[in-house]
């Protein structure tokens, strides 16, 4: 949910009083980054066929945050997050070349 910005302490109608819209960004992206940090770490709890549904799901969200239009940190975050994710998924990684290459 928090990559999806489906949760609630990301809620876009209600701000915050006192929370500048640069703040609340700063939070959601520091939210968004805790969330990724995790993954590998799922995925090395996990076997790698358990772990290529949730890589799977989880994968546009990270590559979204790889454009041009994102900044350098996201984008470094971003691939930094995949890259990580890549030894949980040994012997899996055929079905996400094309997207990380």
């Amino acid at each position: 949910k928090i990559m999806k910005k489906e949760c609630a302490c990301q809620d876009q109608e209600e701000d915050e009083p006192g929370l500048e819209e640069d703040e609340e960004a700063e939070q959601d992206e520091a939210l968004f980054q805790y969330a990724g940090e995790v993954l590998p770490s799922l995925g090395r709890a996990m076997t790698p066929e358990g772990f290529v549904p949730y890589f799977s799901g989880l994968l546009p969200m990270l590559l979204k945050k790889t454009r041009k239009q994102c900044t350098p940190s996201e984008r470094s975050f971003a691939v930094g997050a995949v890259a990580d994710c890549m030894e949980p998924l040994q012997g899996k990684l055929e079905p996400f070349i094309k997207h990380v290459l």
